[in-house]
């Protein structure tokens, strides 16, 4: 297309949403660079086992309430009673490749760039020219590569792969520009995700895991709980998930 299309798409990416969430949380009580590894039913609340990655030590909290809105595969280490809501769902490896490159390519950029290539799992790029630029000069080509359930295990040869991985990638977006921009590259940085999105099939819309779960103070939220398709989810899951725990009576 080369019509101008008007999208809410901010400057800032991402980080407009995260900021203005941070806003209205008090700041001692946002903890980043934390894991919670384990969360545990006690009397009428929770006792979560939490891992400040930082110090490496392991802090346990308590609260009343849960909304978790991690991976679902990984609730069978972190609350076990929850996992078998989500036992029927495969999640889709993705791998992410970020090439910075010098700002020379033509200066039309979009946001989101689809690719059909013969390789079926290489999804097409994104470009951080539409964004502010924290580095003038430099500009982020983001690779996005959705792997089959099959080739999970693959992941982990990555660093073995790297420079094949990059060249492959930079190969595909120099087809895009029509322009070898393997000169321009400067870095490239490889990402894997195990288990990045949920695969829906028949019957998995609207099947909100939270109408059967096992702890009515335990909810769920994020893309991967059932109700809505993907983004939808996303935005709205953390609000519904609220709206339940507001019901109750504490």
């Amino acid at each position: 297309y080369d019509e101008i299309v008007e999208l809410f798409s901010p400057p800032e990416g991402n980080s407009y949403f995260i900021n203005k969430m941070a806003n209205h949380l008090p700041s001692d009580q946002l903890k980043t660079k934390h894991l919670v590894s384990k969360i545990t039913e006690v009397g009428e609340g929770f006792e979560m086992k939490v891992i400040d990655v930082e110090s490496q030590a392991v802090n346990i909290i308590t609260c009343d309430q849960v909304i978790y809105a991690g991976q679902k595969h990984a609730l069978k280490y972190i609350h076990p009673a929850s996992a078998p809501l989500f036992e029927d769902q495969q999640s889709a490896p993705w791998m992410v490749v970020n090439i910075v490159v010098k700002d020379e390519l033509p200066a039309v950029a979009y946001w989101q760039n689809e690719m059909l290539t013969e390789d079926e799992s290489f999804m097409g790029f994104v470009d951080s020219a539409t964004q502010q630029q924290a580095n003038k000069g430099l500009r982020v080509l983001t690779g996005y590569y959705c792997l089959p359930v099959e080739s999970r295990k693959d992941l982990l040869n990555v660093e073995a792969n790297k420079s094949v991985i990059a060249e492959k990638t930079i190969k595909h977006i120099s087809n895009y520009f029509e322009q070898d921009i393997s000169a321009l590259v400067k870095q490239v940085h490889v990402k894997v995700m195990g288990h990045a999105m949920p695969i829906p099939k028949p019957g998995y819309l609207l099947q909100d895991k939270n109408d059967l779960r096992p702890c009515k103070k335990m909810v769920y939220a994020g893309v991967d709980n059932g109700r809505l398709p993907l983004l939808y989810e996303a935005i709205d899951s953390g609000l519904v998930a609220h709206g339940l725990l507001s019901q109750l009576k504490i």
